[in-house]
């Protein structure tokens, strides 16, 4: 019989596992693949963003939660404002977020 301190660690270690797995988004991604238009973003395991985007003298930040379903992951800013970051949903497919119905489809966000 398994006592109760290594049942503990057992539930410890799947536990762990399972948030990297459902986690595997997360990180801080740089957009790539369109030219005079810099961005980047995070997100994080408790399920916030960050992300800003500058383009000329432009500069458009944004805050908020996401959530990911399978391969994609929906961004939902904090801000009333329209924001191109507002129901932003993007693809994801091994290190790379790719845009999607957006002004940034053109490129996509790669972790680095």
């Amino acid at each position: 019989m398994i006592n109760q301190s290594v049942k503990k660690i057992i539930f410890t270690i799947i536990g762990s596992l399972f948030i990297c797995v459902a986690n595997a988004a997360t990180g801080h991604y740089y957009l790539h693949g369109i030219t005079e238009v810099g961005s980047e973003m995070r997100l994080y395991p408790d399920g916030n963003y960050q992300a800003i985007l500058v383009y000329g003298a432009t500069d458009i930040e944004s805050s908020g939660t996401w959530q990911q379903k399978d391969n994609i992951i929906k961004l939902q800013p904090n801000e009333q404002q329209q924001s191109i970051f507002k129901d932003l949903k993007l693809i994801l497919q091994q290190d790379k977020l790719y845009p999607q119905d957006s002004p940034l489809s053109e490129g996509y966000y790669q972790s680095e």
